[in-house]
């Protein structure tokens, strides 16, 4: 997710969660959890 994080502005969210496995749903739960620390 960090990956995913800092090569946003090179990568669309959609292109990078479908290579990396992982839901584009999930990126944002991730970020919305962790912007509170």
């Amino acid at each position: 997710m960090k990956f995913m994080k800092s090569n946003c502005l090179e990568h669309s969210i959609g292109s990078m969660a479908r290579v990396l496995g992982v839901s584009r749903s999930g990126y944002y739960k991730y970020l919305n959890r962790h912007k509170d620390r």
